[in-house]
């Protein structure tokens, strides 16, 4: 018996010493991975109506980055906001904002030193869709929220912005996260040979890709309601004489394969609204062999410096 249990002692300090090895060998020699998850306190319930935002003047990390909000409620990205100057609106979710990138690297901080007659303000956030982009727009073009005078809204589009009633155990990998919320929570705030295994084993790009895919369909509900949104928010900056567009962000799963039929479809719903759209990365169907560079590892969403560089200067050249 004493036996049994020195053999099982031995074979757990093993294991433990085998994974704090793994543990520093990927730290040592992949330093692209970084822990997930942003601070909770940068985040303030009902900021914009019935949506929450960024807290005013706080502080925090995302994915590793550091993150400060400015007293208006916008990520901080290059100088303060001159208000004597006019804005230009960034509605986006947390590919907008910015996970893993520090603020002056952001395609937003970017396009902020390159245009010093603007405001670039982005008061994106994680989990965004298309409705708390109304609800942010509202806010601060409909009802003047500290009368920045925005004379340009842009919405940059991700596919998963398209539906806001998906329950979240239906999404990739949602069922597993669910019932084990707070042990993988932990592991992905601290363990970078978790995301290494995750990226080796699994191909999310694709999964999350292939499983929005899906909403981008005529007849569906969540498709339609996204479409009016758009077209509502547009004809509102029209009334005002605000210019408005909308530039149809890629997956890296997209950029890998060439396909782009999400984006082609709300192209052709849109084409009669008099929206101007673009499409950064995406000529045709070309195809990035070298994809991944532009995004976080093993995160087939989010960019990482060199796709906010790419995406930037796609922009800055409209």
């Amino acid at each position: 018996m004493k036996k049994t249990a020195l053999l099982i002692g031995y074979n757990v300090v093993a294991v433990i010493f085998l994974f704090l090895l793994s543990e520093l060998a990927v730290r040592l020699f992949i330093p692209r991975i970084q822990p997930q998850g942003t601070t909770r306190a940068i985040i303030a319930d009902s900021l914009y109506g019935s949506s929450y935002g960024l807290k005013p003047q706080s502080a925090g990390k995302s994915h590793g980055a550091p993150v400060a909000v400015d007293r208006y409620g916008f990520r901080k990205c290059g100088g303060k906001i001159d208000t004597s100057r006019a804005s230009w609106l960034f509605l986006g979710d947390s590919v907008t904002f910015g996970p893993g990138v520090e603020g002056d690297s952001t395609f937003a901080g970017i396009v902020q030193a390159g245009i010093d007659s603007l405001n670039i303000l982005n008061p994106s956030t994680s989990g965004y869709h298309v409705k708390n982009y109304r609800d942010v727009f509202t806010a601060l073009v409909i009802e003047a929220r500290h009368h920045l005078g925005i004379e340009r809204v842009t919405i940059f589009w991700c596919l998963n912005d398209v539906y806001t009633n998906v329950p979240f155990d239906e999404m990739p990998g949602g069922k597993i996260r669910y019932i084990f919320s707070d042990f993988l929570t932990f592991v992905r705030n601290h363990s970078r040979l978790y995301h290494f295994l995750k990226s080796l084993l699994f191909d999310r790009s694709k999964s999350y890709y292939l499983f929005d895919k899906q909403f981008y369909d005529r007849e569906n509900p969540e498709f339609q309601r996204a479409v009016e949104t758009i077209i509502e928010i547009s004809g509102s900056c029209r009334q005002r004489g605000i210019w408005f567009d909308l530039f149809l962000l890629p997956y890296e799963y997209q950029l890998r394969t060439g396909d782009f039929a999400p984006q082609d479809l709300l192209e052709e719903v849109l084409k009669n609204s008099g929206i101007r759209i673009w499409r950064p990365f995406q000529t045709n169907t070309e195809k990035y062999p070298d994809s991944k560079a532009f995004f976080l590892y093993g995160d087939g969403i989010h960019f990482s410096n060199e796709g906010h560089r790419r995406l930037a200067e796609f922009i800055m050249a409209q």
